[in-house]
C-alpha cells in the first residue's frame, strides 16, 4: 500500500525514535505522565478530544491493553482491529479480532499477520527505514571522543537494565559475559551502556562490577536518536529482552 497514510500514536518517551521513522507520516503523542491523576484529567480529556475529531480508514490496536483498546474505540475508523488474545479486556473495543496462527509466535510476525489479514495486503517483511540526523550523528562523535570509544565497529553496546524485574538479568550476569566477550574481541574493543536516567544505578552497579575493565555508563546521558546512532557504529547489543533489543534489531545490530 505505498500510498497509504500512517499515523502511530505513542507515548512521548519516543516520539523522538518514530520522527525518525521513514514510513510513519504523523505522529500522534500521549504524554503519559502530564495525564496521571487528578491533576492531569484536564489534559487527558482534551487528548481524548482530539483523537475524536481524527479520521482514518483503519486502526490497528498492536499493543493490545486497556487504555489502547479505549483509544480505538474513541476514533472514528471503518476498521478497528486488534488481536483476539489482546489483555486487559482490549478486544471488546475492536470490530474486528484477529487470531494468531500457534506457530507465529514472534512479535515481528505477529503484527506483520494482524496487518496483513485486516488489511489484506500480503507481502514480506522490509526492515524499518530511519531517517538521518545530522545533529544526533554528530553529539554521538562527540560522545565517542571525549570517552575514547572507537567508531570503527570496536564497540560492544550493552543495556543492563529492563522495565520488568522477570526479564532482567543480574549485574553479575553482564559484567561475566563482558569479560568473556573481550577476552576474543579485537584490541581497543571497548563497552558502553545505555538506558535511561531513572536506570543509571543500575549501570553504575556493572561499572563497579567491572572494575578492571574499561566500561563507560551513557545511561540516562543520550537522547533515543543519539542511541541510534551509537548502535550504528557498535559491533554487537548485550541486552536484556527490553527496547534497545527491538531497535538494536530494527537496526541491523548483533
Amino acid at each position: 500500500m505505498p500510498d497509504a497514510h500512517l499515523t502511530w500514536l505513542v507515548f512521548d518517551t519516543f516520539e523522538s525514535l518514530l520522527a525518525r521513522c521513514a514510513d510513519v507520516d504523523d505522529v500522534i503523542v500521549f504524554k503519559r505522565r502530564e495525564f496521571t491523576g487528578l491533576g492531569g484529567l484536564p489534559g487527558l480529556l482534551g487528548f481524548l478530544r482530539g483523537l475524536r475529531r481524527k479520521r482514518f480508514d483503519a486502526i490497528l490496536d498492536f499493543q493490545g491493553l486497556f487504555r489502547t483498546g479505549v483509544f480505538t474505540f474513541l476514533v472514528p475508523a471503518a476498521k478497528k482491529a486488534g488481536f483476539a488474545a489482546a489483555r486487559e479486556c482490549a478486544p471488546w473495543f475492536y470490530q474486528e479480532r484477529v487470531d494468531v496462527p500457534a506457530d507465529c509466535v514472534h512479535a515481528v510476525d505477529r503484527n506483520l499477520h494482524l496487518a496483513m489479514t485486516v488489511l489484506d495486503c500480503p507481502g514480506e517483511f522490509r526492515p524499518a527505514r530511519f531517517t538521518d540526523d545530522p545533529a544526533a550523528a554528530a553529539e554521538a562523535d562527540t560522545l565517542c571522543a571525549s570517552h575514547g570509544l572507537n567508531a570503527d565497529g570496536h564497540l560492544l553496546a550493552v543495556a543492563p537494565a529492563c522495565r520488568w524485574e522477570s526479564k532482567t538479568w543480574p549485574v553479575t550476569f553482564f559484567a561475566d559475559t563482558i569479560r568473556h566477550v573481550l577476552d576474543g574481541a579485537p584490541a581497543g574493543t571497548r563497552v558502553w551502556l545505555l538506558g535511561t536516567g531513572d536506570e543509571r544505578s543500575v549501570g553504575d552497579a556493572l561499572v563497579r562490577a567491572c572494575a578492571d575493565l574499561d566500561v563507560t555508563n551513557l545511561m540516562g546521558d543520550t537522547t533515543l536518536s543519539v542511541v541510534i546512532e551509537m548502535l550504528k557504529r557498535s559491533r554487537l547489543l548485550l541486552t536484556n529482552d527490553s527496547g534497545p533489543m527491538h531497535l538494536a534489531a530494527a537496526l541491523g545490530v548483533e
